[in-house]
């Protein structure tokens, strides 16, 4: 039986001056160099499914080494070669279900071992001696930040370029939209798929199309969902200008593990 959640939209605007950071901004594929030993990593960890949800592979042009190292929610695996050989894969199991899901921080450290960590639950994923000695690391993931310093993420919009922000249902969240351009906002809460689990349709974020927000400023947003009474409610902070939208929609929220908001431009 599904129950009907009523998802209750209230916007207040935040803008802040802060500067545009490349680092804050997820991406899919990050290639980058190690500076000095460790680097700081924001990956969405789901919790559905047992993908590889971030790659770390490591190069020596002078010896010709690399190093694969793929983080499951159970496993990480480890494979090294050189220029004529491959080693047999590694496995090490991640116990307990011990790593955290949604957005969650990684360290990688590069010394004479090459490790990986959660620093914020005191878990270690990799541990392991240093052959490689490579500083180029490919980064692959869904959604990473790299040295991003501050707490929340950076997402980019156009009238043609949207952004698909993963979510936890059951929790408060802060995030910030800009534009190359004038826009107003277009939102969409949702569990990423298709039919009565899909997306609400898009919400228009202001009564009057003249409300355009500023480019290149950030706007940050806050999401907050709560579960009450077996029905789920979300809440979306954009304006001090407060702004109601009601909507009903066959909704379990109890059933979805993970939400996405889906922001859209519109400049006209």
């Amino acid at each position: 039986m599904r129950l009907k959640a009523a998802l209750v939209f209230t916007f207040f605007e935040t803008v802040s001056c802060l500067q545009l950071l490349d680092e804050c901004m997820p991406k899919k594929r990050l290639e980058t160099y190690i500076k000095g030993s460790e680097m700081k990593l924001r990956v969405w960890v789901p919790v559905i499914g047992d993908a590889t949800f971030l790659t770390l592979i490591s190069k020596n042009d002078r010896t010709g080494m690399s190093r694969k190292i793929e983080i499951k929610k159970n496993v990480a695996t480890v494979q090294t070669k050189d220029e004529d050989t491959v080693s047999p894969e590694q496995e090490l199991p991640i116990q307990n279900n011990s790593l955290p899901h949604g957005w969650v921080n990684f360290m990688v450290t590069s010394n004479e071992n090459f490790k990986v960590t959660v620093p914020d639950v005191k878990l270690t994923l990799v541990d392991i001696e240093d052959d490689v000695q490579g500083k180029d690391i490919i980064i692959k993931g869904s959604n990473v930040t790299l040295n991003c310093m501050l707490p929340t993420n950076q997402w980019e919009v156009s009238a043609r370029q949207e952004a698909v922000i993963p979510l936890s249902p059951n929790a408060s969240h802060d995030f910030s939209l800009f534009s190359r351009v004038p826009f107003t906002p277009w939102l969409a809460v949702g569990s990423g798929g298709q039919g009565p689990f899909g997306f609400l349709l898009p919400t228009h974020v202001f009564e009057s199309e003249s409300q355009l927000l500023s480019p290149f400023v950030l706007h940050n947003f806050t999401l907050d969902c709560a579960i009450e009474e077996k029905l789920g409610s979300c809440y979306m902070q954009v304006s001090e200008k407060q702004l109601f939208i009601y909507c009903i929609y066959l909704l379990n929220i109890l059933e979805l593990m993970e939400i996405f908001v889906r922001a859209l431009a519109k400049t006209k």
